[in-house]
């Protein structure tokens, strides 16, 4: 049985716990997971943590893994450099998005020590062949999802007092970061507001930056129709969701996308590559311009007023994540993976599963 050892961050906001402890618990193989705080209380982005790279060097040498399963991102950049540096087992690093990478030349320069990349999407692999990275070390593997558990626990009380019982609710997911995305939902449910309709939107999330939306939800006055949630009640909201917002400029699909249309609920998306690959206007969501607050209103309204439309929607959304988000497909191809890798067979290095060391 393959030994895979999986290094994720505990200061995680793309997904890549819960996705690790999904592709742990599906493969099969003997798998450590080791949860590591790295480069947090750091002076400047990107900056080598010594102490986490010694505990991490520990683990290695102690569990002797076949594979290393890398989730860190770009904020772990210099560890991921010397866990690739490692001459005791190759490295699968998993990248869930194109971040603002600490260097601008750095993601080339890793995928010439890891001996495999996987991206979780196809418009992730071109953002990052584009790079120049090498070709043959980028692979696409779908995210796994869980198993749907419609039960997801009753809402908290101070908020299912605020719902009307006609409300059209409306929920986002995602990090809180300052910018346009946040702002534009914000404006197009005060469009809603302003056409008298019982709009509630929910924003469920984490992030630095929550106490300026807050002070924008004040500016704006609706404070009443907007409610900032934490991300972990993000399920019991899409449980209950009459619609989904999902608004992104950037490569890749977010894992509460992907569960959005699972569970049936109607999504209303940006017109990115990976949201048009996934979605088709009108037969299984919506497709808008990218920060057009009028559309994505206009959308709402029209699934609101028209529930026959809302239903096909939903069913086609549910069918589509069936078909594409193959469970068994996914499993097999982090099984081959690993099983490449760990029997020294990998297209990425020649000679090897880990590839030579370069020379500075």
């Amino acid at each position: 049985m393959t030994r895979v050892l999986h290094v994720i961050p505990q200061h995680d906001r793309s997904g890549a716990v819960a996705q690790a402890a999904l592709v742990a618990s599906a493969v099969g193989a003997s798998c450590d997971m080791l949860s590591l705080r790295l480069g947090v209380d750091l002076p400047w982005r990107g900056g080598f943590d010594l102490r986490g790279w010694r505990l991490l060097d520990e683990a290695v040498r102690e569990r002797q893994p076949d594979v290393i399963h890398s989730w860190l991102a770009a904020d772990d950049c210099w560890t991921l450099w010397m866990l690739a540096r490692q001459r005791r087992a190759p490295v699968v690093a998993s990248w869930r998005d194109r971040e603002s990478w600490p260097i601008a030349w750095w993601p080339r320069f890793v995928s010439h020590r890891v001996s495999r990349i996987v991206v979780p999407t196809v418009g992730l692999s071109e953002a990052f062949a584009a790079q120049r990275i090498d070709a043959a070390r980028l692979t696409v593997v779908p995210d796994l999802l869980p198993e749907l558990d419609r039960d997801s626990g009753a809402l908290p009380n101070e908020m299912a007092a605020l719902l009307p019982v006609d409300a059209l609710l409306i929920v986002a997911v995602g990090r809180w970061r300052w910018s346009d995305h946040w702002r534009e939902l914000m404006w197009a449910a005060d469009l809603l507001k302003f056409l008298h309709l019982p709009v509630h939107l929910v924003l469920c999330g984490e992030g630095e930056d929550v106490a300026r939306l807050e002070r924008y939800r004040r500016q704006i006055e609706i404070v009443d129709r907007v409610h900032l949630r934490p991300i972990a009640e993000a399920a019991q909201w899409l449980d209950r969701a009459q619609v989904c917002w999902s608004l992104r400029d950037d490569p890749g699909v977010s894992p509460e996308l992907l569960r959005a249309m699972q569970r049936g609920v109607p999504v209303v998306a940006s017109q990115t590559g990976d949201h048009a690959r996934l979605i088709t206007d009108r037969h299984n969501g919506f497709l808008v311009p990218h920060g057009s607050r009028a559309d994505l209103a206009k959308r709402a309204l029209q699934l609101h007023e028209d529930p026959g439309l809302a239903e096909r929607i939903a069913a086609a959304a549910r069918k589509t994540v069936q078909d594409r988000q193959t469970h068994a497909a996914a499993v097999a191809q982090w099984q081959q993976i690993y099983a490449s890798l760990s029997s020294g067979v990998s297209g990425a290095a020649p000679g090897g599963g880990v590839p030579p060391p370069l020379r500075m």
